[in-house]
């Protein structure tokens, strides 16, 4: 059983295929939209990584039960959850393996932005039109070499991907939704794994992977190797950018 947590203002969608790849050689994948994001809702208006790695532990529990045993992979913002949701499950013996891709172990020094300071810096960053935002996010989910490859139907992946995510924006990211981008901002800057939390990790005997993008813009390759070294885990160096290979 996996159980894949999506990153920062993406929904679900993100993981459909790679989910359907996974069930096909025999694993029972769950996927969700974190607070406020996609179909979920929320009445929390600070998140944290803790929050959310414990919405994460309570949805296994629903669907699979609190004996059940999982995998559990994080990816950008969702690495940060993942790390919370690995501790609560390592302290229960129910964690199987841990896959960090492309996120931080945080700083002890944690950054005071609330949820109203990211309410003005939003508009700022998110483009009112959706065709804009999409051709900001491409470059920097995909390498350059991926984009500019052609599909077995002729037309190159760029073309496609714009098209697709263009077409259906609202279903695969939230920046539509001002006040949750905000409050999702927050996990970020208020998240760092404890000392005693990073030691169980480390020490929980369980495979553990951190999956490093050297050329990423949204995160320090710096902060990603520090978290390998912390864990003193399994490392996985990607030449390009983000998770999307």
């Amino acid at each position: 059983m996996v159980v894949k947590i999506m990153g920062e203002f993406a929904t679900l969608m993100h993981y459909n295929e790679v989910a359907d790849f996974l069930s096909t050689q025999g694993y029972e994948v769950l996927t969700f939209d974190n607070r406020g994001i996609g179909k979920s809702t929320t009445q929390i208006i600070t998140q944290t990584s803790k929050l959310l790695g414990q919405d994460t532990v309570e949805l296994v529990d629903h669907v699979w039960g609190k004996g059940s045993t999982v995998h559990v992979y994080g990816a950008s913002m969702g690495g940060c959850i993942a790390q919370y949701a690995a501790v609560s499950l390592a302290k229960q013996k129910r964690l199987k393996s841990l896959y960090l891709a492309v996120t931080p172990r945080g700083s002890f020094i944690r950054l005071p932005f609330c949820t109203w300071f990211y309410k003005m810096v939003m508009p700022l960053v998110v483009k009112n039109d959706p065709r804009e935002m999409v051709a900001w996010l491409i470059p920097k989910s995909f390498s350059a070499d991926y984009l500019e490859a052609t599909h077995t139907n002729g037309r190159k992946m760029y073309d496609l991907w714009f098209e697709r995510w263009t077409a259906e924006y609202k279903e695969w990211f939230s920046f539509y939704k001002p006040e949750i981008c905000a409050s999702q901002s927050t996990v970020f800057s208020l998240h760092y794994l404890e000392d005693s939390d990073l030691a169980l990790l480390r020490d929980v005997g369980v495979p553990i992977s951190v999956h490093i993008a050297v050329k990423d813009d949204l995160m320090k390759p710096s902060q990603q190797f520090q978290l390998a070294d912390d864990l003193k885990c399994n490392r996985i160096v990607f030449s390009g950018g983000q998770w999307a290979i």
